[in-house]
């Protein structure tokens, strides 16, 4: 009798795929680039995927991260009181990996170095008062702290908590003046005023 011969192939079939490239954190500046030794300046961090940042650092002090953009471009963080005279450090951010923080090298680019400088004393404010609408030009007497700033150019003024950038500045060998126009008032109790403002 003649049989036929079935002859089954049998095929493994593997699914295969490539890892896609890990998407590495990166800081590339940011501003402002100095602050007053006391802390408390919020610095905004920009770079690429940062969305899981947690922590960030002014050189070995940890500072305290406030928001982190949904695009993970930004990252606002308060930076710490720095203990020294005035130094220049780099700004560092860092993910969690378990429960450890994984902190990201010190990026060689000098837009990422923030520098405390000594907080200027304010000794006279000329005038003392204004219209609540604002635009009122301010001249501000400090002492010469101001003129170790090396970013003299983009000081700012804050009122409250409204902060306003210098129209003028010049600096003699005992004092330094500060123009800035005050900003309009905000009035919370008044949501039409209040809308004004924004």
């Amino acid at each position: 009798r003649n049989m036929k011969l079935l002859v089954v192939a049998a095929f493994v079939c593997v699914s295969a795929f490539a890892l896609a490239a890990p998407r590495v954190p990166q800081v590339t500046g940011i501003s402002p680039t100095c602050g007053p030794i006391q802390g408390g300046t919020e610095v905004k961090i920009f770079g690429a995927n940062l969305a899981f940042t947690e922590h960030c650092k002014f050189g070995d002090t940890p500072g305290e991260v406030t928001h982190v953009s949904a695009d993970g471009k930004e990252v606002w963080c308060l930076a710490p009181t720095n203990m020294g005279s005035g130094e220049d450090v780099p700004v560092q951010v860092s993910e969690m990996l378990g429960d450890r923080a994984m902190w990201l090298p010190p990026s060689p680019l000098e837009t990422t170095i923030y520098r405390y400088y000594p907080a200027p004393k304010i000794v006279d404010v000329v005038p003392d008062h204004g219209p609540a609408t604002g635009s009122k030009l301010v001249r501000i007497q400090t002492d010469t702290t101001f003129a170790l700033s090396t970013d003299k150019d983009k000081a700012q003024c804050l009122f409250g908590n409204k902060l306003a950038n210098a129209t003028q500045w010049e600096c003699s060998s005992s004092s330094c003046y500060i123009s800035c126009l005050s900003p309009q008032v905000c009035y919370e109790h008044d949501p039409a005023k209040e809308e004004e403002c924004e």
